[in-house]
């Protein structure tokens, strides 16, 4: 059986609710023990999270060996959930911490020599607090975060509101031109379904190097043609786009049709299954850039930030500091 959340008070032990703690400290267990010492003072809280408890852990109140308490499990659960502790730092915490020890309810360990003290063993701290799963804890917590509001909220009709600093982490990501990300999903695409048409025998994928050679030949074309000067610079600009939107609609459509006609007929294994995961990917993308960059050059529109993509490798990356010298990607 289990004891609630009800003290038994023994020898040398102090009511939870009178528990003293250092002020002004910006220990983080200090703070935690605190924050439970309201909850258990709170009557009806407590009672909220003990009946969670109860329906969790489902044993027995009245027959049995006595186990480890609720509100031992409760507050050991709480202080390896909110310090992220290993079950060895946790067993020395409750053994060892004094006021960790006063809010287990539990006799405070002197270290004196022939002193009996009732202490935890790791394994019966592992049993107890890993009966606590995780949608136990979100109805534990859910019920916190009400008593937090009841607390913190000054008026019903006011909001809660929190106030975090943030900060931008740049990610590895060379500049992202369309063109430049139109071959790389066009090489991945190539790659990817050579690879498996290699393995699976499917013809007409045997010169995908030799194809992906000549797009990149023409993306490098293209982009010397739009960093060069000269008087006919707009012309030989459309011209080097041109071509190598041609060649990249035309291995677009192989790709597509490998996609439409080859691959159903595949014995797909799980190994296969996750490559073709990547090549539906980069065939989206491969599609996509293929239609920036003639909306770009050819038809000479203006593309909306929001329908750009600066990463292929890592989709969540976003433009946040303009300029082709340094731009600030995150």
């Amino acid at each position: 059986m289990r004891s609630g959340f009800t003290q038994q008070l023994k020898i040398n032990t102090i009511p939870i609710s009178e528990v003293q703690f250092p002020s002004n400290t910006r220990d983080h267990i200090v703070n935690l023990l605190r924050a439970l010492q309201a909850i258990y003072m709170n009557k009806e809280i407590s009672v909220r999270i003990e009946k969670l408890l109860q329906e969790a852990i489902g044993t027995s109140q009245t027959s049995g060996r006595k186990g480890m308490g609720l509100w031992e499990v409760f507050v050991l659960a709480q202080l390896r959930l909110c310090q992220n502790l290993s079950y060895d730092d946790l067993l020395n915490l409750a053994n060892y911490n004094v006021l960790v020890r006063r809010m287990l309810g539990k006799q405070i360990n002197l270290g004196l020599a022939g002193e009996s003290v009732d202490e935890y063993t790791f394994q019966n701290i592992y049993d107890n607090v890993s009966l606590v799963d995780d949608e136990t804890l979100k109805k534990i917590n859910a019920v916190i975060v009400e008593f937090g509001h009841g607390i913190f909220k000054k008026k019903d009709s006011d909001p809660l509101s929190l106030k975090t600093d943030s900060f931008v982490v740049e990610t590895n990501t060379t500049f992202p031109s369309d063109y430049v990300l139109l071959f790389e999903a066009g090489r991945k695409c190539l790659n990817m379904i050579g690879e498996i048409a290699k393995q699976h025998k499917v013809k007409g994928w045997r010169e995908v190097k030799s194809e992906s050679s000549k797009l990149k030949s023409l993306c490098r074309s293209f982009g010397r043609a739009t960093s060069a000067g000269g008087k006919n610079k707009a012309k030989n600009e459309i011209e080097a786009c041109q071509a190598y939107l041609n060649k990249a609609k035309s291995l677009y459509k192989k790709v597509a049709d490998f996609w439409e006609k080859d691959m159903p007929a595949l014995l797909i294994d799980q190994k296969t299954l996750l490559v073709l995961i990547k090549v539906e990917w980069f065939k989206l993308m491969f599609e996509k850039h293929i239609n920036l960059l003639e909306r770009r050059i050819i038809g000479q529109e203006k593309i909306p930030a929001s329908e750009k993509v600066y990463s292929l490798y890592l989709p969540f990356t976003e433009w946040i500091k303009k300029g082709k010298k340094r731009p600030q990607l995150k």
